[in-house]
């Protein structure tokens, strides 16, 4: 199929949508900034990013001519997918995906099962799991889009409100962000939790709680270390949020991960 082409490989160049999937854990850098990456992270790229990783990655590159007016009109209500997609000046803009769930891995399993098969249903299967795919972010991607590791849509002003979000979490607040974007505060509120589904101050901290939860994953930072650099001055406050969020302490999460990684 001339409009996908699937590779395995540590590094290249973003065609106009590109998928990259990690295979293990490794260092990922997207256009000079580098990441830690867990196995299935989910990045999505618009052209011209450059991307290199230390371990494998399986690259999906889609040309323009895949998405035809019948994708369009099935991913229409997956706004921040669809505003992505369609961005005109979208150089180098990509969406960074963690822990995105059974029913996406599976759908990315079927596609890469499907790849390479090649008969007269194949590009309609390859478009209907697509589909299914960005349904599926984006009815989770409240939970598993990392705006830290995310561009967003620069034309798009929730996706610069979230862009900034992101960019300050360790010390952003709600009344910052509106005098920012000439918002009232209790306008923008309101505003955000209709869009995300979310109040301002739970997505704020599911920000912070993702990111500590990489950082435990992926480093040997200390936890207070870890609760400073998420903007946490008091451990103990720290610890109380990560256990509501996640129902284990910091240190229970890292020794719990250690033993699956050790037992696999």
């Amino acid at each position: 199929m001339k409009d996908i082409q699937a590779s395995i490989t540590t590094e290249g160049i973003s065609t106009y949508f590109t998928m990259i999937i990690p295979q293990n854990e490794c260092e990922i850098t997207l256009d000079g900034t580098t990441y830690h990456a867990l196995s299935h992270d989910l990045i999505f790229s618009r052209e011209d990013m450059q991307y290199q990783a230390t371990e494998s990655l399986l690259v999906y590159d889609f040309q323009a001519s895949f998405f035809d007016s019948l994708f369009d009109s099935q991913i229409s209500d997956c706004r921040i997918l669809y505003d992505f997609l369609h961005a005109p000046d979208a150089s180098g803009e990509h969406l960074y995906f963690s822990n995105i769930g059974n029913d996406a891995l599976y759908t990315l399993e079927l596609i890469f099962n499907e790849f390479p098969r090649d008969d007269i249903y194949h590009e309609k299967i390859i478009r209907l799991l697509l589909v299914g795919l960005f349904s599926f972010l984006d009815r989770n991607h409240s939970e598993t889009l990392l705006i830290p590791r995310s561009t967003m849509i620069q034309n798009h002003i929730f996706g610069k409100i979230m862009k900034y979000i992101g960019d300050h979490y360790r010390d952003v607040t709600l009344d910052q962000v509106a005098k920012e974007f000439n918002y009232h505060p209790d306008y923008l509120s309101y505003r955000f939790k209709k869009i995300t589904g979310m109040s301002f101050s739970k997505k704020l901290l599911s920000i912070r709680m993702e990111e500590s939860m990489h950082l435990l994953l992926t480093t040997e930072m200390t936890i207070q270390e870890i609760a400073e650099f998420n903007g946490y001055h008091d451990r103990s406050h720290f610890s109380r949020n990560f256990k509501e969020y996640t129902g284990m302490t910091p240190k229970q999460f890292r020794k719990s991960h250690q033993k699956n990684h050790q037992s696999q």
